[in-house]
């Protein structure tokens, strides 16, 4: 009979961290809420400095708290986030930029055809304003952040807590890649334009319309990007 390898005991710093976790949410803290000092912490839980130190640190990395040192604890906004990014650096690669556009043509559409029965006032004006930022920044460095701006507020609107959350940590995860976006395919006017178009469309409540504009438009740039990288093998 093979021998069955030993089940890791929770460490106490594991225990605490979701003891801290609990203590957080049954006493109603909300993102950018500043926790007790590290010394509170330690009288209440009854653990010594590393310990709490080493818990701490764990929730940091996961992102629910940020510490920020002379200053003190704070709940992170991330704190309630359904999916966790690997905080892991590693070098970015352009093949799975495109991977991750191809995984963009699949939500961005569905994003589009709910955001279009439920599209605000409020979210239009945004979406708008976002459009005149960005083309006061074409050729800019800094296009390309409006430009993501754009497609993760539109899954936010949608209502999908799980499509939002998707969008949001596929960003982060893919942030160096994103990074290579603007030299690889730079943000022209035509990317712009098709970002107007899909605002009409969304306010004439034409959810398919928008849909097939940014499918049809992550499609090109899909391509735009292989042959690209093929290019430069």
């Amino acid at each position: 009979m093979p021998a069955i390898k030993p089940i890791r005991r929770q460490g106490l710093p594991d225990l605490l961290g979701e003891e801290l976790m609990t203590y957080i949410f049954k006493n109603g803290f909300k993102p950018g809420d500043k926790l007790p000092s590290t010394k509170n912490l330690s009288e209440m839980f009854g653990v010594g400095y590393p310990t709490l130190r080493e818990a701490l640190k764990m929730l940091e990395t996961l992102g629910a708290l940020v510490i920020r040192h002379g200053s003190g604890i704070y709940v992170s906004d991330q704190i309630e986030d359904l999916f966790i990014a690997n905080p892991m650096k590693r070098k970015p690669s352009p093949r799975i930029l495109l991977d991750h556009l191809q995984v963009m043509s699949v939500l961005e559409p569905q994003a589009l055809l709910l955001l279009a029965d439920r599209a605000t006032e409020e979210d239009l004006t945004y979406l708008e304003q976002l459009m005149e930022q960005e083309k006061a920044h074409l050729g800019q460095d800094d296009v390309a952040e409006l430009h993501m701006k754009f497609h993760i507020y539109t899954a936010k609107a949608s209502g999908n807590i799980v499509l939002y959350e998707l969008m949001k940590v596929t960003s982060k995860i893919f942030a160096q890649e994103e990074e290579l976006l603007p030299k690889l395919l730079p943000v022209s006017e035509a990317d712009y334009t098709v970002r107007v178009a899909i605002i009409k469309a969304l306010r004439a409540k034409d959810g398919a319309g928008a849909a097939t504009l940014i499918r049809e438009h992550l499609l090109v740039a899909i391509d735009r990007l292989a042959a690209r990288l093929d290019g430069i093998k």
